[in-house]
């Protein structure tokens, strides 16, 4: 119980460490939700805009990775179509 007590400098594996490490992990978990949160946020934005979604444009948004929202997210500004948002040009 001593050694959690005590401050000790970076490595020494006392108070500021764990402090540290408390600190790291809550802004790790913040960031994974915030990215968990995104495919949601693009579904209820494509459905905002062009209705409901089949089921084919829920799996691709399930599984796109950060880039491919980032880039729909530009693109659903001037689409007509949700095909134009998430097809990928030739």
């Amino acid at each position: 119980m001593v050694a959690v007590l005590q401050a000790g400098g970076p490595g020494d594996g006392g108070f500021a460490d764990v402090t540290d490490r408390a600190a790291a992990h809550e802004r790790w978990s913040r960031g994974r939700r915030a990215l968990d949160a995104l495919p949601t946020d693009q579904r209820l934005l494509l459905r905002a805009r062009f209705g409901e979604l089949p089921a084919a444009a829920l799996a691709l948004i399930e599984n796109a990775d950060i880039i491919a929202i980032k880039r729909w997210g530009e693109r659903v500004l001037d689409a007509k179509i949700l095909e134009e948002v998430l097809d990928e040009p030739s």
